[in-house]
């Protein structure tokens, strides 16, 4: 049952990562417009996390209590590689997306940008992280 944590996972942070490079264009193209992109952002974030949310209750609700630690490493080593790969792609997007904002001179792009990678961040740690302490309680 530790897979449904990984499957949370997975579906979280490449969902998130999608979206906000969806989003990079949209802001760079009208960074006047963020409050309307914010709230088309969040609207999908929300969309994309509900299949991850569920998969959590089903797995916490699924899991076998008293398990062996040689049965969640591989799991948890999965969603942290996950998660590690998905900050990556955020930060070698915002990367690409400032030298792009850069080049058009237009100082509303670079606090935007950031902006949104950091509510990216956080939104995108929240899965994996609760996925890692859901499979550690399975270990108490």
């Amino acid at each position: 049952m530790s897979s449904v944590f990984v499957i949370a996972t997975i579906i979280c942070v490449v969902g998130i990562a999608f979206i906000y490079k969806m989003m990079l264009g949209k802001v760079i193209a009208s960074p006047h417009l963020i409050s309307h992109h914010m709230t088309r952002y969040f609207m999908g974030v929300g969309l994309v996390e509900m299949i991850p949310i569920v998969l959590l209750v089903i797995g916490l609700t699924k899991s076998h209590r008293f398990v062996g630690m040689d049965e969640i490493v591989v799991p948890v080593i999965l969603v942290i590689l996950f998660w590690a790969a998905g900050l990556f792609f955020v930060f070698l997007q915002r990367k690409f997306s400032l030298g792009a904002g850069a080049n058009k001179d237009q100082k509303d792009v670079v606090p935007a940008i950031q902006q949104l990678t950091l509510i990216t961040i956080a939104l995108m740690t929240a899965i994996p992280l609760v996925s890692v302490i859901c499979l550690l309680m399975m270990v108490i």
